[in-house]
Protein backbone atom coordinates (compact mmCIF):
# COMPACT_ATOMS: atom_id res chain seq x y z
CA UNK A 1 0.00 0.00 0.00
CA UNK A 2 1.70 3.37 -1.07
CA UNK A 3 0.80 6.76 1.07
CA UNK A 4 0.16 10.00 -0.73
CA UNK A 5 1.60 12.42 1.52
CA UNK A 6 0.45 16.42 1.46
CA UNK A 7 2.25 18.94 2.20
CA UNK A 8 -0.43 20.32 5.26
CA UNK A 9 -0.55 21.06 8.30
CA UNK A 10 -2.64 17.70 9.69
CA UNK A 11 -5.94 19.58 11.29
CA UNK A 12 -8.82 17.50 11.93
CA UNK A 13 -10.87 19.11 9.27
CA UNK A 14 -9.04 17.31 6.20
CA UNK A 15 -11.35 15.08 5.01
CA UNK A 16 -11.41 12.91 1.62
CA UNK A 17 -14.14 10.45 0.01
CA UNK A 18 -13.47 8.65 3.19
CA UNK A 19 -13.23 9.95 6.03
CA UNK A 20 -11.47 7.16 7.87
CA UNK A 21 -8.40 7.86 5.23
CA UNK A 22 -6.55 10.98 6.49
CA UNK A 23 -3.71 9.70 8.64
CA UNK A 24 -1.28 12.16 10.20
CA UNK A 25 2.39 11.73 8.91
CA UNK A 26 5.48 12.88 10.73
CA UNK A 27 3.90 15.00 12.98
CA UNK A 28 2.68 18.15 10.30
CA UNK A 29 1.25 16.27 7.65
CA UNK A 30 -1.09 14.42 6.13
CA UNK A 31 -1.39 11.43 4.02
CA UNK A 32 -3.92 9.15 2.20
CA UNK A 33 -3.07 5.53 1.98
CA UNK A 34 -3.13 4.03 -1.77
CA UNK A 35 -4.27 1.02 -3.27
CA UNK A 36 -2.83 -0.23 -6.54
CA UNK A 37 -4.24 1.16 -9.65
CA UNK A 38 -5.93 4.15 -10.64
CA UNK A 39 -7.98 6.18 -8.23
CA UNK A 40 -9.37 9.36 -7.73
CA UNK A 41 -8.42 11.08 -4.43
CA UNK A 42 -10.70 14.35 -3.59
CA UNK A 43 -9.26 15.88 -0.53
CA UNK A 44 -11.43 18.96 1.51
CA UNK A 45 -11.18 21.30 4.12
CA UNK A 46 -14.08 21.12 6.38
CA UNK A 47 -13.90 23.65 9.13
CA UNK A 48 -17.58 23.29 10.42
CA UNK A 49 -17.05 25.66 12.90
CA UNK A 50 -15.07 28.41 11.06
CA UNK A 51 -18.69 28.47 9.13
CA UNK A 52 -21.18 28.39 11.57
CA UNK A 53 -18.70 31.32 12.92
CA UNK A 54 -18.86 33.72 9.91
CA UNK A 55 -22.27 32.64 9.76
CA UNK A 56 -23.12 33.83 12.84
CA UNK A 57 -20.66 36.77 12.66
CA UNK A 58 -22.54 38.39 9.08
CA UNK A 59 -25.75 37.65 10.84
CA UNK A 60 -24.49 39.88 13.75
CA UNK A 61 -23.49 42.66 11.51
CA UNK A 62 -26.40 42.96 9.56
CA UNK A 63 -28.91 43.32 13.07
CA UNK A 64 -25.97 46.13 13.84
CA UNK A 65 -26.11 47.14 10.81
CA UNK A 66 -29.56 47.37 10.55
CA UNK A 67 -30.10 48.75 14.53
CA UNK A 68 -27.65 51.73 13.19
CA UNK A 69 -29.54 52.96 10.29
CA UNK A 70 -32.94 52.64 11.62
CA UNK A 71 -31.51 54.95 14.79
CA UNK A 72 -30.05 57.20 12.44
CA UNK A 73 -33.48 57.69 10.35
CA UNK A 74 -35.50 57.69 13.73
CA UNK A 75 -33.42 60.48 15.00
CA UNK A 76 -33.00 62.46 11.65
CA UNK A 77 -37.58 62.25 10.89
CA UNK A 78 -38.43 62.67 14.13
CA UNK A 79 -42.07 62.00 14.28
Amino acid sequence: VSQLIIQQNAYPHWITSDPTQVIKQANDFISVPLKKGIQKVNITFEPTLVKFGLVFSAFCFLVFLGLFLFLSFKSAFPL
